[in-house]
């Protein structure tokens, strides 16, 4: 409330010094514009009807008559135009030597005859500059007629001057033109000559002035003078009478007569001053009301604030507990690098006090161990130079000589109005974390070396059974018999060649099978005696890896099938090509393909079960739980798709 109540003040006091100032300013403005507004059609009307009949008098001049001074034809010619033109009462001719020769009124004419009028304005002017003279107005109070002589050259056909043409031209009309203009009230209007002749008057009936309608003359007034001066138009505020006007004038083109309209200062303003009041009487009402309503409340106002106040003590002292209670160590570092606030479990973390970090800023960085200590360092500078969050570890040395591990956290904090004013800070002993982390690690490397040395002796031990199988088989003498002790040898071989890599990989929870199906399917061929530039083997795995689940039954399911290939499908010295792929099907599935483009498989034996070999691929698939198709199309393929097992 005392803010609106500042502001209606501030408001009064703007409206004292610009508002009402300007709005008189404008109103004037507007004035301005409507006088000029007024002066310029008044002065349109009268150059038009003025000019029309300046016109007409140049083109008299024109004609014959009076171009060749035959002044026995003149006065019928004179007489003629005299009674067409309306206001112009009488027409009369000078000849170059100043004297008037004819008429359109013979009586007036021998009035006129007794002496030579070249020493007359009003016939040297036209006669020597060869422009139209407008002679000073004249009163007739017999017929009581305001009129005004206009004279224009007469040349003749050689173009030298052969006289002058005159013309009486009756001003009654204009200054019933003026008096009939519509002006506001207050508003006056009037035209006057080249001396300051009033000629026309909106606010004063000239004809009934005492001694005439010329004898009005306001030539001591600036705006008059100013048209006396020959200016084309203008405005001002002038004093006459002790009182304040406001006047804009406009000059006449044909005659340089001006046209001046004026009001007083007083109408002018009068509605910017109701204005005004107005305004000044509404805001200080407003100004008033809230300044006592301000008073009203101010107790209350004031009681509350105390509220908030102590609320405000109360809530820095909450957030100052938490923050002095926190279990981490927190630092709050402003932009100069001082410490702005430290947590009291530094003591706790440290072996220092708050009131040690603070008295010694160095502290913190004397407390790092000397092998972090270049790496704090340059945490710290880049901390300050952006505004990111960071994170890192490093050990401390605490006042008792222990060496204890901190995570590290700080980030940039900024003010409600979003400047930067620091880095919070927070720090964790971890120490507790890394020794575990110690001792997981070392149990892991165990775990490790005894995985391998499983595989190792699994894989050694697999050797002695191939070892005995290959003694027992020199004692068969039955061809079948050495068979199947050939191919339980090669079965052996095959599963002590997965712990073998196993033992090998440094992924213990999986083999990669491209590297283990080129091993195998090598090992086979030197145990067929393959020649290896009569069959081409390609294989296609990628960087697959398998886990020992899936790897077991699919290595003696490529031994059986590439032993059955290598075994029947290249007969005598016939070329070929084995494949074996193993490539991602879709999200969830592996396609393990085995093909060849030999003799051909027959497809009764493929689902003959008596054959141990295709017993056991059987067996094995089920065990993935995939399927196998056989293509028997130009060679043999066989392809297995079963579902990829997650690790």
């Amino acid at each position: 409330m005392g803010l609106i109540t500042l502001v209606l003040g501030i408001m009064l006091l703007v409206q004292l010094l610009y508002v009402i100032p300007y709005i008189e300013k404008h109103e004037v403005e507007n004035e301005q514009a409507h006088q000029e507004e007024i002066a310029y059609n008044i002065a349109m009307r009268l150059d038009a009807e003025i000019l029309r009949y300046q016109d007409r008098l140049l083109e008299m001049v024109g004609l014959q008559e009076l171009r060749d001074m035959n002044i026995a034809e003149q006065s019928d010619v004179l007489e003629q135009y005299a009674e067409v033109m309306q206001l112009i009462s009488t027409l009369w001719v000078m000849d170059a030597g100043g004297w008037f020769v004819s008429s359109s009124d013979m009586e007036d004419l021998t009035v006129f005859t007794t002496r030579s009028y070249a020493d007359e304005p009003y016939f040297y002017v036209p006669f020597e500059q060869g422009e139209a003279y407008y002679a000073t107005p004249r009163f007739y109070p017999s017929v009581k007629v305001l009129a005004v002589t206009i004279a224009v050259p007469i040349e003749s056909d050689t173009g030298e001057r052969a006289g002058v043409l005159l013309g009486t031209l009756i001003l009654n009309h204009l200054i019933e033109m003026i008096v009939d203009y519509p002006l506001e009230g207050g508003t006056t209007a009037y035209v006057v000559d080249s001396e300051g002749t009033v000629l026309a008057h909106s606010g004063i009936d000239l004809f009934a002035l005492e001694e005439g309608p010329l004898s009005l003359n306001y030539s001591n007034l600036p705006m008059v003078q100013s048209v006396m001066a020959g200016e084309s138009s203008g405005s001002q505020i002038y004093e006459h009478d002790d009182r304040s006007y406001f006047s804009s004038y406009t000059t006449l083109e044909s005659n340089r007569w001006g046209v001046v309209v004026g009001r007083s200062m007083n109408l002018v303003t009068t509605e910017a001053s109701a204005m005004s009041r107005r305004l000044l009487l509404v805001n200080g009402g407003l100004f008033g009301f809230a300044l006592l309503v301000v008073l009203f409340f101010s107790r209350q106002i004031m009681a509350e604030e105390r509220e908030s106040v102590k609320k405000l003590e109360q809530s820095e002292l909450n957030f100052r507990t938490v923050a002095n209670f926190t279990y981490d160590w927190e630092l709050w570092i402003g932009p100069e690098g001082k410490i702005i606030y430290i947590s009291p479990s530094c003591e706790r973390v440290t072996g220092y006090s708050a009131d040690e970090f603070i008295g010694d800023p160095s502290l913190i960085e004397k407390l790092v161990h000397p092998e972090d200590r270049e790496t704090v360092v340059n945490h710290n500078i880049k901390e300050f130079k952006g505004r990111s969050i960071l994170s890192m570890e490093f050990r401390i040395i605490t006042r008792s000589g222990e060496e204890r591990w901190l995570s590290h956290v700080c980030q940039s904090v900024y003010s409600f109005g979003g400047a930067w004013i620091g880095r919070r800070i927070s720090n964790r002993d971890i120490t507790e974390l890394k020794r575990d982390e110690v001792m997981l690690r070392k149990a892991s490397d165990e775990k490790d070396v005894l995985l391998r040395e499983i595989h190792h002796r699994v894989k050694n031990n697999m050797q002695v059974i191939s070892s005995i199988l290959r003694l027992q088989s020199r004692r068969v003498e039955d061809k079948q018999s050495q068979t199947m002790f050939l191919e339980s040898q090669e079965r052996i071989q095959s599963i002590a060649l997965i712990h073998e890599k196993l033992y090998q990989s440094s992924d213990l929870a999986g083999i990669v099978f491209g590297e283990y199906l080129s091993s195998l399917i090598a090992h086979l061929s030197t145990v067929y005696g393959v020649n290896r530039d009569r069959i081409k083997v390609e294989i296609d795995a990628g960087d697959i890896l398998l886990d020992i689940a899936t790897a077991m039954p699919c290595s003696l399911i490529v031994n059986e099938l590439v032993s059955n290939s290598l075994k029947y499908a290249f007969h005598g010295d016939r070329e070929g090509k084995l494949c074996v792929s193993l490539n991602h099907r879709g999200d969830n599935e592996l396609e393990l393909i085995v093909s060849d483009d030999g003799t051909g498989f027959p497809e009764q034996d493929f689902h003959n079960q008596r054959r141990m070999g295709f017993q056991l691929v059987h067996t094995l698939v089920a065990q993935l739980g995939g399927k196998i198709e056989l293509d028997s199309d130009g060679g043999t393929t066989f392809r297995i798709v079963f579902k990829k097992q997650e690790r």
